[in-house]
């Protein structure tokens, strides 16, 4: 047996884990992306009519309306582009690719929209909630001083007459 190897053969080994490992990043970062995308389309889907505040960022009803809408309109362009690639390219007809690029245009076009929809809106103020109104309980009031007890004196009977 030869323990010889030829350089080719180390060489596309470093480069086979390279490629794990970058599949593997891409798995997470693409995971990581979904969760996100789910998650702040349901919180997108609570604000659809009044504001909803999610730790520091506030969901207002024209950005909830803008995540959503341009998720849509991105699932929707997708696979459009998709289709004039392959056409462009001379590629065969591969219908999964239309379900993936549906998919991503939804999380590209909802997370673009939720990074960079800043509405311009000035007229919009953040929901503060209503300031309440501390009642002060006044201390009950002290009851009347009696009066001194008197002792009957041997003129009582003139001074009530």
């Amino acid at each position: 047996m030869s323990y010889n190897n030829d350089q080719n053969a180390a060489l596309s080994a470093q480069l086979s884990i390279l490629l794990i490992g970058i599949a593997v990043l891409a798995f997470v970062f693409i995971a990581a992306a979904v969760v996100a995308c789910v998650f702040i389309s349901m919180v997108a889907l609570f604000a659809w009519e009044k504001p909803k505040r999610v730790g520091s960022i506030l969901f207002t009803p024209f950005k909830a309306r803008l995540i959503l809408l341009s998720g849509v309109m991105s699932s929707v362009g997708c696979p459009f582009g998709v289709l004039a690639v392959q056409l462009i390219m001379g590629e065969d007809f591969v219908p999964h690719f239309y379900l993936i690029a549906a998919v991503g245009g939804y999380a590209f076009g909802s997370l673009f929209s939720f990074y960079f929809g800043d509405e311009e809106d000035d007229d919009v103020q953040p929901v503060v909630p209503e300031p309440r109104q501390i009642v002060q309980q006044l201390p009950p009031q002290p009851p009347q001083p009696r009066q001194p007890f008197h002792y009957a004196s041997w003129n009582d009977e003139e001074e009530h007459q």
